[in-house]
């Protein structure tokens, strides 16, 4: 019988979210939720919010937000761990060539280059599902030419684009916004034209209560010059007026949607 294995929860994310920014030790941490230390320093690194975004007065927003951390765990055990799960077929190709000695990178090779009615998996995805709960309980591990029944610490990966925190996503937003029962709530998405029309976009900035639109020319996606605009067409509006924007996850509103946080929460 192998180990138990639990995934954080989103309470205990939130936990360590406040303990994390009131700068209690990982050991303390672990010690209060009743973790193994290391749980607690993966849990960080992996999931920790990255961004090279600075607002006007030199703040930058990075550090771990339980939201962001909880989708950002959900995302990466549906892109490799789930695949396998899904496809008993594929699965087993997979555990039989690991049986044979085959590395993950010659296993996801091979079905690049001779594709096979199981489908086509990459290396990574092996590895996530080898060192997951179930591939951990298989002893898959104990397969791989260095056997190691962990992997090694991994640092947190910068993503290529920013990642916009949960909280302000389109599906999160409170019930006052999602029934229009207060003004001052606005939605924003990007409208995107075709290739030969340049680089030109508009933003659709919409009051949810009273369906007031706004139309905004952009020169071009990037997100600096996008949230730009955004505040200066809100920043003369009253505070009820603007109490807060929620996002398409398009990456046109990832690296400077922080910009928005201060305009808004001041009352004019």
């Amino acid at each position: 019988m192998g180990e138990h294995y639990s995934h954080l929860s989103l309470t205990e994310r939130r936990r360590i979210e406040e303990m994390f920014q009131a700068s209690i030790p990982v050991r303390e941490i672990a010690a209060r939720l009743g973790r193994h230390r290391g749980t607690i320093h993966r849990e960080i690194n992996r999931n920790f919010y990255h961004t090279s975004f600075r607002d006007r007065d030199g703040n930058d927003y990075r550090g771990y937000y339980c939201m962001t951390a909880n989708a950002l765990a959900k995302r990466r055990r549906r892109s490799g761990r789930v695949k396998l799960l899904r496809h008993p077929a594929l699965l087993a190709h997979v555990v039989a060539k690991l049986h044979a000695g085959w590395s993950p990178q010659q296993i996801s090779g091979r079905l690049k280059i001779e594709p096979q009615p199981v489908g086509q998996i990459s290396h990574e995805s092996i590895y996530r599902h080898i060192h997951s709960d179930e591939g951990r309980e298989a002893k898959l591990y104990a397969l791989l030419a260095v056997a190691r029944r962990h992997r090694r610490r991994q640092k947190g990966r910068k993503p290529r684009t920013s990642v916009i925190p949960a909280e302000r996503w389109i599906e999160a937003r409170p019930a006052e916004v999602s029934d229009r029962s207060q003004f001052g709530h606005w939605e924003a998405d990007l409208l995107i034209f075709a290739r030969k029309h340049g680089k030109a976009n508009v933003t659709w900035l919409q009051e949810r209560q009273t369906r007031y639109l706004l139309l905004l020319d952009n020169e071009d996606r990037r997100s600096a010059g996008v949230m730009s605009r955004i505040s200066e067409a809100l920043a003369p509006l009253p505070g009820p007026a603007r109490r807060s924007i929620t996002f398409d996850r398009g990456t046109e509103f990832v690296v400077a949607w922080q910009s928005l946080l201060m305009p808004l929460a001041s009352n004019r």
